[in-house]
């Protein structure tokens, strides 16, 4: 805080002292005039940064009207104009600056910027063009050159400049990053993986190269070095491409908490995106938890009606819940859908959805009778024990009866003693 102080004194200090000085001597004045002009430039800068538009071109008007014209504050005047959509008066400062230092390679990135507002990516890349004849060794014109031949659709004439970049090894890790997002913006992957390696080769910490390699990675499905590679590294308040490939790295590889958090985390900023809903709601439905699932389905289907991956997993969602008419009716609106895949896949499901809804109608639903809570009830009677069968014991043989002895006046006297007894008719045995 002193050292800033006294900077300060110094510098007003030394404004006080120039006039003077500037009257005496023309070299003090000419140092003068540049220390102003680089005063003027610095608050523009900041008031730019600040988003005060009108105040840095106000600071910069004034410079001029004070007699102190430069290049780099008309290129400056040139920016503030795309800026704030006054597209006519660019020019008219471009050519100043043009005039004042022909030298100044800003000019030729300021009017190809002027295109590109415009939407002439062609007239873009023909200005970067010719400020790259002028200035070959500048990269920040090759740089927008390229992106203006990518947007134009000019691939050839990139892939020209490519060769020529390579010959002349003019292959900065800028370059070389470029490349690889040129590549993988055409759907080439692997290629722009090579690129990638290359720009990290020269510059390990080289941030564009390094968060393109991880796309690269994602887009040709090695999801677990997507995983590795970002786990550690992103945070919450990255950029989307890079949170969403990193959360479906995750939830192809079974990380389902870290890919819900880099889900919701997108969301916020893009609550609009039906791919990111549906893939939050497939995390949830993995893990479980039926509730999130299907708000997460009703979201994406808020935004997109006609989402048939959610359709089919809001049918899913109901055949687990045992909710087959909901179910059946998920995935018949799904196969009705224009361009509708998996069709065959779809009416099995629907057929099993019937079926299982079916069975369910032909139970027999257990009739329960709920007492009236205000009656006492009686206490329900003991179990009564179950039976226990066994063998019945044979019934004991039946006893035969004796013959009652023969009373005495019935007996005969014995004959030749032999006892003989009277029959009841007066025989004798």
């Amino acid at each position: 805080m002193k050292a800033a102080l006294l900077i300060l004194l110094i510098v007003v200090a030394g404004c006080q002292s120039a006039p003077d000085e500037a009257n005496e001597n023309p070299r003090a004045g000419t140092e003068w005039t540049r220390v102003r002009t680089n005063l003027a430039l610095a608050n523009a800068t900041d008031y730019i940064r600040g988003g005060q538009l009108d105040l840095a071109r106000h600071e910069l008007e004034s410079t001029i009207d004070r007699g102190t014209e430069d290049a780099r504050v008309h290129v400056l005047l040139a920016k503030i104009a795309i800026e704030q959509d006054r597209l006519r008066d660019v020019e008219p400062h471009l050519k100043r600056a043009e005039q004042l230092d022909p030298r100044l390679p800003t000019v030729g990135l300021v009017r190809g910027l002027l295109a590109e507002v415009r939407g002439d990516w062609n007239g873009a890349a023909t200005a970067y063009g010719r400020a790259a004849q002028r200035f070959p060794n500048d990269e920040r014109i090759r740089l927008a050159r390229l992106r203006a031949l990518q947007a134009a659709g000019r691939d050839d004439a990139a892939d020209r400049m490519l060769a020529r970049d390579v010959a002349t090894g003019r292959t900065s890790p800028d370059m070389l990053t470029a490349y690889g997002r040129r590549d993988l913006a055409a759907g080439r992957p692997r290629a722009a993986l090579t690129w990638f390696d290359r720009a990290l080769a020269s510059d390990p910490a080289h941030p564009g190269a390094a968060d393109g390699r991880a796309l690269a990675l994602h887009a040709l499905g090695r999801h677990a070095d997507v995983v590795a590679l970002l786990r550690d590294r992103l945070r919450e308040d990255a950029g989307s491409p890079l949170q969403l490939a990193l959360a479906r790295s995750a939830l192809v590889v079974g990380s389902y908490d870290l890919s819900i958090r880099m889900l919701q985390a997108h969301l916020e900023r893009s609550p609009h995106d039906a791919d990111a809903w549906l893939d939050l709601a497939r995390a949830f439905f993995l893990i479980e938890r039926p509730r999130e699932t299907r708000q997460a389905l009703d979201e994406a289907l808020a935004v997109r009606a006609d989402l048939g991956p959610a359709l089919v997993l809001r049918g899913h969602l109901a055949y687990r819940q045992e909710r087959y008419a909901e179910a059946a009716a998920d995935y018949a609106r799904a196969a009705a859908l224009p361009g509708a895949r998996n069709v065959a896949q779809l009416r099995h499901l629907i057929a099993a959805a019937n079926s299982r809804r079916t069975l369910t109608t032909r139970r027999p639903a257990a009739v329960r009778t709920v007492a009236p809570t205000h009656v006492a009830q009686p206490a329900p009677p003991a179990p009564r024990p179950a039976p226990v069968y066994r063998t019945p014991p044979r019934p004991p043989a039946p006893v035969r009866a004796m013959p009652a002895p023969i009373p005495e006046e019935k007996r005969l006297p014995p004959v030749n003693g032999i006892s003989l007894i009277q029959r009841p008719h007066g025989g004798a045995r």
